[in-house]
């Protein structure tokens, strides 16, 4: 509802504004943070993840802050019961989507998201990274490799068949991991690289997987 706050400058803007100081989440990344990703409207309309049209009194401007499409948080989980959904978000196996009920599955090796994975000899020499998502409402999707908060691929989904089917994507990283770790970050100095996905649909909606951690 109120924007996002993955990086300074995006399509979704904070409301009252962005500003310069290193307060996103690519910055918590850089330095070493480990989150997971969840999107969760703040809204006093009692509808999660519903659309709003920001309702404003007779004659009066329109209210400029603020989207209609929701935040939802999403849970992998193996039960529906409160204990394996704590226990799931306390591994970060969460992502974030804005009010479409897409799935998604972010994995690098053995890691799926919200995991580290130390790095072995194939690692340092290149990863795969492979997603799979599914896109209810529309037959477009722009999706977003980023890399240590930085994007490094872009790929394009599009056809009827986006629609019909788990889309799958298969991401190729082949910079040596030496190369593009990041190193003696504030709050984990051992190098390391963070990889996530982010997802814009043809709706506007937006999806994001929490990150993946390879460890040198």
């Amino acid at each position: 509802s109120w924007g996002s706050s993955e990086m300074r400058h995006t399509r979704l803007p904070i409301c009252g504004g962005n500003n310069d100081a290193p307060a996103y989440f690519v910055d918590a990344l850089k330095a070493g943070a480990r989150f997971g990703v969840i999107a969760s409207s703040d809204d006093h309309a009692t509808l999660p993840g519903s659309v709003n049209h920001f309702r404003t009194p007779p004659y009066s401007l329109p209210f400029v802050n603020g989207f209609a499409h929701k935040g939802l948080a999403a849970v992998r989980a193996p039960r529906l019961t409160r204990a394996a959904l704590f226990e799931a978000m306390q591994r970060r196996s969460t992502y974030a989507t804005t009010h479409v009920r897409s799935l998604l599955d972010f994995s690098i090796a053995d890691a799926g998201m919200g995991q580290a994975v130390a790095a072995d000899a194939a690692l340092r020499r290149r990863r795969e990274l492979r997603l799979r998502l599914t896109l209810q409402t529309t037959k477009q999707a722009c999706v977003t490799l980023m890399r240590n908060g930085e994007a490094v691929d872009v790929r394009k989904l599009q056809g009827p068949a986006v629609t019909d089917s788990v889309n799958e994507i298969v991401f190729e990283d082949v910079e040596p991991l030496e190369t593009v770790a990041l190193r003696d970050a504030p709050y984990h100095p051992a190098p390391f690289a963070v990889y996530y996905i982010r997802v814009e649909d043809g709706t506007g909606a937006h999806q994001w997987t929490s990150p993946i951690w390879i460890d040198l």
